[in-house]
């Protein structure tokens, strides 16, 4: 299993029953962000889709659709799931959706190799929700995605290298949105183009988005990804990042002053040496 854990980051060393355990606990107590966060590293570390699924009620509970979404989209793959939980959950993806705002959003610009994600910004400092990556699509002109969001205020980050191009837009319930980003410049240096494949990545460990939305630290492996050294399908290629999400490290806590920062998180190569001339 892809794991993005950097050299510096904590690993989880509790028996997998224990953790579970203790993500029940914490669910039925109410502390449902706690539970997301535990459900979510167990995910990743056992690959089990009942944490995923559970991971997704946490989040159903908080009120965070959006991700809640994206995690019964995916739960939805497993091959483990009979034919009548497969339509119950249909129906929470539905009531979920029905709560989201549909974004488009626009890359204009050489949209080759940009890594693109979205973070939300949040108004308590207890409002701890991973960003969420984006698998762009090369068009004539640039790039696009498209991306259902939780009303609220919400970052669209897009990173090449060492520069990062952020757009900020409040969502408010009603007809769909579209947003438009700027491909940041191709590094001077970069002789060959990156592959696109997914664009992001997760954070090993710690937190701090200096000046960017998001970092990585870390994640060997999801690096090599990132770099198009994953000879699968491209489909198979955005699921291997997809399971190296690992919300622990995400979103354990915001840094950043002003709240442009999100939890140890995702996208593009942004490598500690070049993360700190951002700052």
């Amino acid at each position: 299993m892809l794991s993005t854990r950097g050299e510096s980051g904590t690993r989880v060393r509790g028996a997998r029953k224990d953790r579970e355990e203790a993500a029940f606990r914490l669910l039925r107590a109410g502390r449902h962000g706690e539970a997301a966060r535990e459900f979510e590293v167990l995910w990743d570390d056992f690959g089990d889709p009942r944490d995923l699924y559970n991971a997704a009620m946490s989040r159903l509970a908080l009120g965070h659709f959006a991700h809640a979404a994206v995690y019964l989209e995916r739960y939805l793959t497993s091959e483990q799931l009979a034919a009548d939980a497969r339509a119950d959950v249909r129906g929470q993806l539905a009531e979920a959706r029905g709560h989201l705002v549909s974004v488009r959003i626009i890359i204009d610009g050489d949209a080759n190799g940009v890594g693109l994600g979205v973070e939300h910004m949040p108004s308590l400092a207890s409002d701890l929700r991973p960003p969420l990556p984006l698998l762009p699509t090369l068009v004539e002109g640039g790039g696009e995605a498209a991306v259902e969001l939780d009303p609220g205020t919400w970052q669209v980050v897009a990173v090449r290298g060492d520069v990062a191009f952020r757009e900020t837009v409040t969502l408010r319930p009603g007809a769909p949105v579209e947003l438009h980003v700027a491909a940041p410049p191709r590094p001077a240096e970069e002789a060959v183009p990156r592959p696109l494949l997914v664009g992001l990545g997760v954070a090993g460990s710690g937190v701090a988005a200096v000046g960017v939305g998001f970092t990585i630290v870390g994640a060997r492996r999801a690096d090599r990804t990132l770099h198009g050294e994953c000879s699968e399908s491209a489909a198979l290629c955005g699921e291997r990042l997809f399971r190296a999400l690992n919300t622990r490290t995400w979103g354990i806590a915001l840094a950043g002053a002003g709240g442009g920062a999100a939890a140890a998180g995702l996208t593009g190569l942004i490598r500690d040496r070049r993360s700190r001339r951002l700052a």
